[in-house]
Parts: structure tokens; sequence; C-alpha cells
């Protein structure tokens, strides 16, 4: 299967790829949001953290790593 000029072999890898998709969403989010913390780029990554937590099983403490390390980066 063929998705987005990307193949594979699944749903499962599908699915991955998405996720993977949101967590850089969401770490690009960070760093803008530590560079200027604004209300606007907390409601995207509130929405994004939602996105990985009903969608893909994530917890909001994994979500947390992922913020931290973003913005040490």
């Amino acid at each position: 299967m063929i998705y987005l000029g990307t193949e594979f072999k699944n749903a499962a890898e599908v699915k991955e790829y998405n996720k993977q998709g949101n967590v850089n969403y969401y770490k690009t989010l960070a760093k803008l949001f530590g560079e200027n913390p604004t209300m606007e780029l907390n409601s995207m990554m509130c929405d994004v953290a939602d996105t990985l937590v009903n969608v893909f099983g994530m917890t909001y403490a994994e979500i947390e790593n992922i913020e931290i390390e973003a913005l040490a980066a």
C-alpha cells in the first residue's frame, strides 16, 4: 500500500508513520512555545497531545518527556 508517497506493508505501519508525524509536530510546537509562549501555541499543543493520547495511546507523561527533550535541544 502506498500512502503519501511512502510504501507501507500494513495498516500498523501507516499508523506508526502518522504517530511519528504528530510527535514531530508536537516537538516543533514545543520549541516555538519555548521561544515565544502564546495561548495559541498552547492550544495547538493541547490538541496534538489529545490526539497522541486518544488516537495513538500515548500517556501524558510520555508527551511531557517529548516536550522536555524538545526544549532541551
